[in-house]
């Protein structure tokens, strides 16, 4: 984190930017990485094509013309690649998806209501904030603070749930491993 004019923030990385890829193609590697997180590492392909084909199909020559250069496995792997960090995560299937909603929920709300404790009003939609225009840079720090200052999650222990082969230091991604 940096600290500018008093708050903290996080310093800002695009996500979905995959290095020796077009920027152009940043909305299928978005899609591509959220499906990461809700299927197996061969559902990957026909999930993403499906996830055009029926919600966004204007960007299926995008996801084409994404393809013409490189395969589903070439770009599943860059993506890892750039958020090795947290690759153990992608690929363990739909129940595990579920898990990191339900994650994502409770630091949403945690988050609003440490706002409502400090007088920001504070509306959520999904994963986003809306507050006042003053109370913007707080509501910065409380987002990039709140859920790190607890340890709410303990009691999930991820060995414990149905299907995960969870070592020490290697999770199994399917057929591909990453240590």
């Amino acid at each position: 984190m940096s600290k500018a004019t008093g708050q903290w923030r996080v310093k800002q990385e695009d996500a979905y930017a995959i290095e020796g890829i077009a920027a152009k193609f940043r909305p299928i590697i978005k899609t591509m990485t959220n499906i990461m997180y809700n299927t197996s590492w061969q559902g990957v392909s026909a999930a993403t094509r499906n996830h055009f084909k029926d919600k966004e199909p204007e960007l299926l020559p995008l996801l084409d013309e994404l393809l013409t250069n490189f395969n589903y496995d070439d770009v599943k792997s860059r993506i890892v690649e750039k958020h090795k960090p947290i690759a153990h995560l992608f690929c363990l299937g739909a129940d595990m998806g579920q898990v990191y909603a339900f994650i994502e929920a409770n630091q949403v709300f945690e988050v609003a209501l440490e706002a409502c404790k400090r007088g920001i009003p504070c509306l959520t939609v999904h994963d986003e904030f809306i507050v006042p225009k003053e109370d913007e840079e707080a509501m910065w720090e409380l987002m990039y603070s709140t859920y790190m200052d607890k340890d709410i999650y303990k009691h999930i222990d991820l060995t414990q749930l149905p299907g995960m082969d969870v070592t020490r230091d290697k999770f199994k991604l399917d057929r591909v491993e990453l240590s």
